[in-house]
């Protein structure tokens, strides 16, 4: 028993307090066969999608167990379902006992990764059944350990992707580095699954190309070997699983309630997908009448760079039609932008529109419509502006004093209720440092856990300078690697070990005995059957305890551990003493230690966790990648580091270079340049599209001043002044 398409947004409407606009209503209520939903920032595509699912329990009567809903990270998953339950409790309230039934515990929603693991591992699909899933770090970690060394061989190779491994450190001067060959093959592994590259024509092609696919299928083989499944390659098992009579049987059901089979496929982000999801999305919804529901905003397209492709959702309906001959795609844009100020929303539209890449075919989706302002925020203060200053450290200082008067004139209650958005979060002179440093000097906390500067955490540098001490006293084999970072970073983890100690004696006496008791070991002696455990011994003590309080350090503690249980499972746990010296760590596992793990930290550097409890604790400004705020709003937006030109990067390159071999060939015909100034126009419109009352540009004169700067628009600096009120 179900409760009437009417009934149910009537009782919507009532729960959320507002009436829904005419496109969410139609995008909510649609039917069956394939939607296309492109949504526009503000104009609620979330409400749509956890309204539009609900719709398909509670109206059509659709069994949980028959939907599948994916986001593009755990977090999104994890507030969507929240929502979906926030919402079914008071219709179920008001309509009982029609909805008594319904129980969503049965849906399935998450990342396309997470749920592509669980069906397989519930299905039992034979290929994928004892493996270990590598994410980002260890992936790189594997790569690093298994291929590299080989792949580093191959100076033709290097030579023809010269732009992967261009040399970032001036005192290496012979080719590329293992952390750049490992950079780079990562890239290529990964686009040869997720492009889904035609192995047998690239072998064909002969020359770089045939040695490529040689290096892809030995790292396919020590994959297999060692039992491990990248995300990528998790993808292509999923697409295989379908092909198999069990992936048949669970994309068609049985004909009993338990297996209703695939009947409904909702995604979200859809901008963001590349053709293995794509190819994934559509094999899972090949049976008529093709319900399919994709959500995105083709002008908020931000990862390319991991394998993305603004294609598939400009390209949606056309694919559909191509796949299903006849099949009719409904198409409902979302244009009242429920968030920012009118003038905000006449800025972005007129910002995305002003660009020539914009407006060439394949860019955005067919027929783009514009913005409708439909938000409650007004007021006669200028919505857009700008804060110049001669220098960045004068830039830093302003905007510092303007959020002081936000708040000292109750414009704002929180500090929280700014963002600083910023192309890299990392705390240097070119980006956020000089802001960090003007907000620090003003007494004002700051939340910035992209910064890259883990490593330097006090909490997470006095424990590896604790655990060096007892492994490597006196760095001895530290100072001898010849990766510049490693040293540097051992010695200013020894020293912020040695304050601890100093104030802590217990911490101190526990790594004196600990250095002794090896010392004292015959040689190939076993030292810890787990050698995690000298960690999780050091953070028993002081100052650990007291820090293990605070939400923040505990985090990036408990990030730690995972990271050591993630190393130790690629080269073992146990830890012995030198086989042929007696009274210390082997040496060959320290040489690991340092070039594998110690080498990725240098090389690549890693984020804090962030808080899940809220986007920004209260009493902080909050420092933010852009990529890093899509999705969330803030009253108050500054945005800073707008002196960015677009320059085509390694992953322009690279889509060129492997075009010829993809099996769905690209749709934008487009270069790599006008794909870079697209990508730039997006990141921007997706920055200036998280304000709510004002948006506010950070930026020196030199910044806005040659030709070609992004941040200010297509038409150039005059046109940025008519439209822009400098403050």
């Amino acid at each position: 028993m179900a409760i009437g398409l009417n009934e149910f947004l009537a009782g919507m409407e009532a729960f959320l307090g507002h009436p829904f606009d005419v496109p969410q209503r139609q995008a909510i209520s649609h039917g069956s066969g394939p939607l296309w939903i492109i949504a526009g920032p503000g104009t609620g595509k979330t409400e749509v999608l956890v309204d539009r699912c609900l719709k398909l329990v509670c109206v059509d009567d659709v069994s949980p167990l028959a939907i599948l809903v994916t986001t593009f990270t755990d977090k999104a998953a994890v507030s969507l379902q929240d929502r979906l339950y926030d919402y079914l409790a008071p219709l179920r309230s008001q309509f009982s006992p029609r909805l008594d039934h319904v129980d969503l515990a049965d849906l399935r929603v998450g990342t396309l990764h997470s749920l592509c693991n669980e069906i397989m591992q519930t299905c039992r699909h034979v290929p994928y059944q004892n493996v270990r899933l590598l994410d980002e770090i260890e992936q790189s970690l594997f790569i690093r350990n298994t291929r590299a060394t080989d792949m580093r061989k191959h100076s033709n190779l290097w030579s023809f992707f010269s732009y992967l491994v261009a040399r970032r450190d001036p005192a290496v001067s012979y080719g590329p580095n293992l952390w750049q060959v490992t950079r780079a093959a990562k890239l290529l592994f990964n686009r040869i699954v997720e492009d889904r590259l035609d192995l047998p024509q690239m072998h064909a092609a002969g020359g770089v190309w045939a040695d490529l696919v040689h290096e892809y299928q030995e790292y396919v083989q020590a994959l297999r070997n060692q039992h491990r499944c990248d995300f990528a390659h998790l993808q292509a098992h999923f697409l295989d699983f379908l092909q198999t009579p069990r992936g048949q049987q669970f994309l068609n059901g049985d004909g009993t309630i338990h297996n209703p089979g695939v009947t409904h496929v909702l995604v979200d982000e859809y901008q963001d997908t590349n053709p293995i999801q794509e190819e994934i999305y559509l094999s899972l919804a090949d049976q008529p009448p093709h319900n399919v529901t994709v959500v995105g905003d083709d002008d908020q397209a931000l990862y390319r760079f991991r394998g993305g492709t603004v294609e598939c959702m400009v390209s949606f309906g056309a694919r559909c039609r191509q796949r299903w001959p006849g099949v009719n795609v409904r198409t409902v844009p979302l244009v009242d932008n429920h968030r920012s100020h009118p003038a905000i929303v006449t800025w972005c539209n007129e910002f995305v529109s002003s660009f020539a890449a914009m407006r060439q075919p394949g860019a955005r989706a067919p027929g783009k419509q514009p913005l409708n302002a439909a938000s409650a925020v007004s007021g006669a203060y200028p919505p857009v502006g700008w804060i110049s200053a001669q220098r960045v450290a004068d830039l830093a200082g302003e905007f510092v004093r303007t959020i002081q008067g936000l708040r000292d004139n109750g414009i704002i209650a929180d500090y929280s209720q700014c963002v600083l958005l910023m192309h890299s979060a990392k705390e240097t002179p070119r980006f956020a440092g000089p802001y960090v440093a003007a907000l620090n000097a003003a007494g004002i906390r700051v939340y910035n856990p992209r910064s890259k500067a883990y490593v330097d955490r006090e909490e997470v540098a006095t424990a590896m300078g604790a655990l060096l001490e007892i492994i490597d006293p006196g760095q001895a084999v530290a100072q001898t690697i010849r990766i510049p970072g490693v040293p540097r970073l051992a010695g200013s983890w020894s020293h912020a070990f040695g304050s601890a100690a100093q104030a802590h004696a217990r911490l101190g006496t526990y790594v004196r005995a600990s250095q002794t008791a090896i010392s004292r070991l015959p040689p190939n002696a076993r030292i810890t059957p787990a050698m995690p455990t000298i960690l999780y011994r050091i953070l028993s003590f002081e100052p650990f305890v007291t820090w293990q309080q605070d939400p923040n350090r505990d985090a990036r503690l408990s990030k730690l551990t995972r990271l050591f249980e993630a190393y130790c499972s690629l080269v073992g746990r146990p830890l012995y003493s030198d086989r042929q010296t007696a009274g210390s760590v082997r040496q060959s596992w320290l040489r690991t230690f340092y070039y594998l793990l110690m080498g990725y930290l240098d090389s690549t550097g890693i984020d804090d966790d962030e808080i899940e409890e809220a986007i920004c604790p209260a009493g902080r400004v909050a420092i933010m990648t852009i990529h890093q705020a899509k999705g969330l709003q803030f009253p108050f937006v500054f945005v800073g580091a707008v002196g960015i030109s677009a320059s085509p990067g390694d992953v322009h390159q690279l889509e060129d270079a492997v075009a010829q071999f993809r099996r769905t060939p690209p749709t934008n015909p487009s270069t790599a340049a006008d794909r870079a100034q697209q990508d730039l126009v997006r990141m921007f419109y997706v920055a200036y599209a998280r304000a709510e009352h004002a948006l506010i540009l950070l930026a020196t004169r030199s910044q806005l001043a040659p030709p070609g700067r992004v941040a200010c628009g297509g038409q150039g600096l005059g046109w940025f002044n008519q439209r822009v009120q400098r403050l």
